[in-house]
């Protein structure tokens, strides 16, 4: 698999996990930054009264090898990409092997 291009890993993602030692839900680690990651954004969807579910916000796409400060990204992080004020929801994470190791992470927001 070859590597994703440098030139698409140009965004920067802030990233806030859930605390661990938190007794209470909705808590939250100190941001964390990681550069150059590449946000693909989804297509908006009509508002209706009715969803079965959230709309996909977009994929981020990191590179553990180029990535600046990389790692996985647990579901339920809250993530901001290049200064968005609202934050996404991190649904999955999910690892893409290449031949010999880990070529990179995508991780869905919603």
């Amino acid at each position: 698999m070859i590597p994703l291009p440098k030139w698409l890993l140009t965004s920067t993602a802030t990233v806030r996990v859930p605390a661990k030692s938190g007794v209470y839900g909705g808590e939250y680690a100190e941001p964390v930054t990681i550069g150059r990651v590449c946000f693909q954004g989804a297509a908006s969807i009509k508002a209706t009264a009715y969803q079965l579910q959230a709309p996909v916000k977009g994929v981020l796409f990191i590179d553990p090898n180029v990535s600046e400060g990389a790692f996985e990204i647990p579901a339920g992080a809250l993530v901001s990409v290049d200064g968005e004020v609202s934050e996404a929801t991190v649904h999955e994470c999910i690892p893409v092997p290449s031949a010999a190791n880990l070529h990179h992470w995508e991780v869905t927001l919603v």
